[in-house]
């Protein structure tokens, strides 16, 4: 949210993140395809976006870093069972951004 400049709401923000959790969650092989696009899809039925235009990477990077989780993620394992303070690879949180940033 904060490194859209205002081009998104924080619903919006919340639903662009979960999307990003669920993938991460997903190339990291804590969720299975099934949930993944279950989570997707409900995501969209709401009319919240998954994807984001027109915001820099490196802002997105700067805002992660300035974020009070200090670097660590909160991933899904299931629909309702979720963990916190998971370090992600540099790798995959760059290859997440690259799909949801458009």
């Amino acid at each position: 949210e904060g490194a859209s400049n205002g081009k998104i709401s924080h619903g919006q923000a919340v639903a662009i993140g979960t999307a990003a959790a669920a993938k991460i969650s997903l190339i990291l092989k804590r969720l299975t395809k099934e949930k993944y696009n279950l989570i997707i899809n409900n995501i969209r039925r709401l009319g919240l976006p998954i994807t984001v235009k027109d915001i820099e990477i490196r802002r997105v990077i700067q805002a992660l870093n300035f974020d009070k989780k200090v670097g660590t993620f909160v991933l899904i394992n299931d629909i309702g069972d979720l963990t916190a303070g998971v370090k992600v690879p540099k790798n995959v949180i760059y290859q997440v951004l690259k799909e949801i940033i458009k």
